[in-house]
């Protein structure tokens, strides 16, 4: 048995021994190195400016800050939670928004009818930071009027208004 032992031995040294210095070799040939990725090199697995990391979470076309969780979303609002501080909040939605102006709070700040960066749909939004004990709330509201309906008389403004022509309120039972 001894001799057997020996013999793998004395075939298995090498064998290690010449993956070992393959591996740990350094080619001084610089077209034996790995090409460096440039900006005009595009490679499937870079993100395109603008584009959220895959499984983040967009409120409105702005990535969640990472801390921060979506508890509601719907067409018009999304409400956001989490441990971030509302100064942190409040720069990272100066970075993403068209914004003149932040009102400051005693608890929270509000960016009033901001635009997004690079949207162009012209909608407007109402973005309400606040904090309570540990946690942060961001509500974010779209606040954009609804567009004007052109080509409507008077009589159908009215209607649509639930008004009579004098300026009285329809009665409800009546208009179905």
């Amino acid at each position: 048995m001894g001799a057997r032992r020996l013999s793998a031995l004395m075939l298995a040294v090498p064998l290690v021994c010449g993956c070992w210095v393959i591996a740990c070799h350094r080619s001084s040939d610089p077209s034996d190195s790995v090409p460096e990725v440039s900006p005009s090199n595009s490679a499937a697995d870079r993100l395109v400016r603008g584009e959220a990391l895959p499984g983040r979470p967009l409120a409105f076309g702005i990535e969640v800050p990472p801390p921060m969780q979506v508890n509601a979303e719907f067409n018009d609002l999304v409400q956001l939670s989490g441990p971030t501080g509302v100064r942190e909040l409040v720069s990272y939605f100066a970075k993403h928004t068209n914004v003149v102006a932040v009102e400051m709070t005693s608890s929270g700040a509000r960016f009033a009818r901001v635009s997004l960066k690079g949207d162009t749909s012209g909608h407007v939004y109402d973005i309400e930071i606040s904090r309570e004990g540990t946690t942060s709330y961001v509500r974010m509201k779209d606040v954009t009027a609804p567009p004007r309906v052109q080509g409507l008389s008077d009589a159908d403004r009215w209607q649509r208004a639930g008004m009579n022509p004098d300026g009285t309120v329809k009665d409800r039972l009546q208009q179905y």
